[in-house]
């Protein structure tokens, strides 16, 4: 088990990497022309949940998935079941936007499946029964679970 996660920590390392160097470098390449360009990808190192690592790896397309596919149609402001729908529309976008292979399928439904269970665990955390739990754990058991 170790190994395989040892793998997968690796290849993120080496993912984002490359990314932070073709971006770095089309980043200066802007500011050089006086265009302001958008954040640079964020370490996935510190990044903890899915959520987040969708809203600050790859700004661009995360502005342009919420814009013209997630909020229009309902995004998270209608309900969970309308934001997972919402969801599984983007990562269907990023399937295609990708080259819809079939380790991009995989590797799109495990992260609509992450982001969904994200999305669930956090609707469980606000309820009355997610309230009344949290008064029985510390503060950082709150944060692992």
């Amino acid at each position: 088990v170790w190994a395989v996660a040892s793998i997968g920590y690796c290849q993120g390392q080496f993912f984002m990497i490359k990314y932070f160097v073709t971006y770095g470098i089309a980043i200066q390449l802007s500011r050089f022309d006086g265009v302001v360009p958008l954040a640079k990808p964020r370490c996935i190192s510190w990044v903890y949940s899915f959520t987040d690592m969708w809203k600050h790896f790859d700004v661009g397309l995360y502005n342009f998935i919420k814009t013209y596919i997630y909020i229009p149609v309902g995004g998270s402001k209608e309900g969970l079941p309308r934001q997972i729908f919402a969801s599984g529309l983007a990562f269907i976008f990023i399937y295609y936007w990708h080259g819809a292979r079939e380790e991009m399928f995989v590797w799109c439904a495990g992260n609509y499946l992450m982001c969904s269970l994200e999305a669930v665990g956090l609707v469980l955390e606000q309820s009355a029964i997610g309230v009344k739990l949290k008064s029985f754990i510390s503060a950082a058991a709150c944060l692992r679970v």
